[in-house]
């Protein structure tokens, strides 16, 4: 019979996880990030460029096929841990395929053969998250989203970052095995974990829609809804000009990986470890504002390059700021989301609140080149500026979802640790 409760995370789950969520983003922030400033210095259309961020769209609708991940347990040891081992293992495959598939050939067959990495990336998250859920104590809960999105940010930093950098010297064939060596990583971690049981078996959710329709009738679950949909719009309309955007100021790639993906990446981690540590002392609820002030901030700051302060640091200091600002409220999201989980369907119900976040995120990223070529770089980031703002004022009036989950306004780990994902 599974327990009631997990234990206390021990230090090598920390890594386990840390590592997870790592892997996970090496390869995606290559085609994300290094591979728009590529194709802009070859002088690819911005809105040519627009499509790959649709790449991101498997994060959105994972939650299709997130309670295939929850009902059905592959063979071998532990729920969650089954299904890491195939993902992770086809995830390397799939990179050592694109590897073979020349830059200058055909670009529809290469964009295929992303869209396969992407959905296998996304269903990786599914199966990482519902092992974060079963394993995370309330009390846990904002260190190990701290540590999910400061592992995001590393993996970006090396996958899209440092690739980008070592790019004119590894070339596309060398840096893909580098992807793939960097993607393997967590499988050694994963053949020695023994996953605890701790969770029912779950029955499945049904019709996925009327399932959705069910979870957000519950009582107060429309002002969290409405966070969710307006928080990601200004900061992902903001994310997608900042690549073409200093290609067009002149920046070289290798110092657009440095910015972008080392110091503003470095940053991030910073503030998803400080995050993480302030959810852990004051309420839900005190930190979200903060956030939502600071990501106002952030978003600017973003004006300098376009007024033509286009030093390293004049740059630095936006992308730094930019970074912050995105983790910290990213955290604190992911956070709230994991506080509004079942025991049963961690895996569903933590991809369908993500799905929402991350459908405006990508969707504004990609619009953001099309809005730029109408409205100029600094018309957009103006836009993202009101949309932040509507975000501070919706979260100003945000209440907690019901004393079943762990309130943001009153959090209390005592009276909470026997329901981990409640």
């Amino acid at each position: 019979m599974p327990s009631d409760r997990p234990s206390e995370m021990t230090r090598y789950n920390w890594v386990l996880l840390f590592s997870l969520y790592i892997t996970q983003f090496v390869a995606m922030g290559f085609f994300l990030i290094a591979l728009v400033a590529i194709m802009r210095e070859q002088r690819y259309s911005l809105e040519s460029l627009s499509v790959i961020y649709l790449l991101g769209l498997f994060w959105v609708f994972k939650f299709l096929w997130a309670p295939i991940i929850d009902r059905w347990k592959l063979p071998g040891q532990g729920h969650f841990r089954s299904w890491l081992l195939l993902l992770q293992s086809l995830m390397v495959v799939v990179l050592l395929a694109i590897s073979q598939q020349p830059l200058d050939g055909s670009f529809t067959t290469l964009f295929l053969y992303c869209m396969l990495l992407a959905f296998l990336s996304a269903t990786q998250d599914i199966a990482a998250d519902g092992l974060s859920c079963s394993l995370l104590l309330p009390t846990e809960r904002g260190v190990g989203n701290g540590v999910q999105s400061a592992g995001g940010l590393i993996g970006n930093m090396l996958g899209g970052g440092g690739v980008l950098m070592l790019y004119p010297w590894l070339g596309w064939e060398n840096s893909l095995y580098f992807l793939a060596l960097g993607t393997s990583v967590s499988l050694l971690l994963l053949f020695f974990f023994r996953e605890p049981d701790t969770r029912p078996v779950a029955q499945g959710v049904g019709n996925v829609f009327r399932y959705i329709q069910i979870f957000w009738k519950q009582p107060n679950y429309g002002g969290w809804l409405r966070l969710l949909l307006i928080f990601p719009a200004g900061i992902g309309l903001a994310y997608g000009l900042l690549t073409p955007m200093l290609v067009d100021v002149g920046w070289r790639m290798e110092q657009i990986g440095l910015v972008m993906n080392v110091i503003g990446s470095l940053v991030g981690v910073l503030a998803s470890v400080l995050v993480g540590w302030l959810l852990h002392r004051y309420s839900r609820r005190r930190v979200l504002l903060s956030s939502a002030l600071f990501q106002c901030a952030a978003l600017l700051s973003l004006l300098l390059p376009v007024l033509g302060y286009t030093d390293l640091l004049s740059v630095g200091l936006a992308i730094g700021l930019f970074y912050f600002a995105f983790t910290a409220v990213t955290t604190v999201l992911m956070t709230l989301m994991m506080d509004h989980v079942s025991k049963a369907t961690p895996s569903t119900d933590y991809a369908m609140q993500f799905g929402i976040n991350a459908l405006l995120s990508y969707l504004m990223a990609s619009m953001s080149m099309l809005l730029a070529a109408w409205l100029g770089y600094g018309g957009v980031i103006l836009f993202a500026l009101i949309l932040g703002l509507t975000g501070l004022f919706l979260s100003l009036k945000f209440q907690s979802s019901g004393a079943d989950h762990a309130s943001m306004t009153d959090f209390h780990p005592e009276k909470t640790q026997e329901e981990p994902c409640a």
